[in-house]
């Protein structure tokens, strides 16, 4: 391979690389801490069903298109090193376009959706979530910190950010909750560190998500709701 080209590609690889995951500062044992659970609107809204397929089928497409527009770009000879990382964009655009057309095919259908919507609001409507994660936290917390509605060194404010699903081409429905954590040290003008963490559960059926003679969906909901509070807790009373 070209030298150049070898360096085009690279470079291109790596801006894909970049990411960085966000730490919130430890919180010490024995510290007087404030929490406040709640839930933000996209929590209280119609529960998105995001379809992994698309996501699958189009991540998918995009790598194979651009591998096979790079290699159509060594046709260049001593240009290569400006057509390949071209051909592989251009290949990749195209490679989107078709798994995309493939991954649409995976979506429930409108009344499979909306049985599954319903079913997952009845369940948060009897047993709301933010309750069973605000229990699960103060619980938690108690086992580290002196938890306080007065005077505190630090304040957590925890929002149940989003509550979704998941659909396969084979109907599997996952269940994901995301939660977003604000630490504010000290004072009302003290520093604010955030973090959002995510919960993505194991994926079943959908004829296991809508048999109305088990509690499938309530038990996944309580399960996501103690695994987030001990990822949270635990993180922050990891000094």
């Amino acid at each position: 391979m070209h030298p150049r080209a070898s360096t085009a590609i690279a470079g291109l690889l790596a801006l894909c690389g970049c990411a960085s995951t966000p730490q919130l500062p430890p919180i010490r044992d024995g510290s007087a801490v404030a929490i406040d659970v709640g839930k933000s609107a996209p929590a209280m809204g119609s529960t998105q069903i995001e379809n992994r397929a698309l996501g699958h089928d189009t991540s998918t497409g995009a790598a194979a298109g651009a591998v096979a527009g790079g290699l159509w770009g060594f046709a260049c000879g001593p240009f290569a090193f400006i057509c390949v990382p071209g051909g592989a964009l251009v290949g990749a655009f195209t490679g989107t376009v078709a798994g995309a057309g493939i991954g649409l095919t995976g979506a429930l259908s409108n009344d499979k959706a909306a049985q599954l919507r319903e079913r997952l609001q009845r369940s948060a409507q009897a047993n709301p979530p933010v309750d069973a994660l605000r229990r699960d936290i103060a619980e938690r917390a108690r086992q580290h910190w002196r938890v306080t509605a007065g005077d505190a060194s630090v304040t957590l404010t925890i929002e149940l950010q989003d509550l979704l699903l998941t659909s396969s081409r084979d109907e599997q429905i996952g269940f994901v909750a995301r939660v977003r954590v604000s630490a504010r040290q000290g004072g009302a003008d003290g520093p604010v560190s955030q973090k959002l963490y995510e919960y993505v559960g194991p994926t079943s059926g959908l004829a296991v998500w809508l048999d109305e003679r088990n509690d499938f969906v309530d038990t996944s909901i309580r399960l996501a709701m103690q695994q987030l509070a001990a990822q949270i807790v635990f993180e922050l009373a990891r000094a």
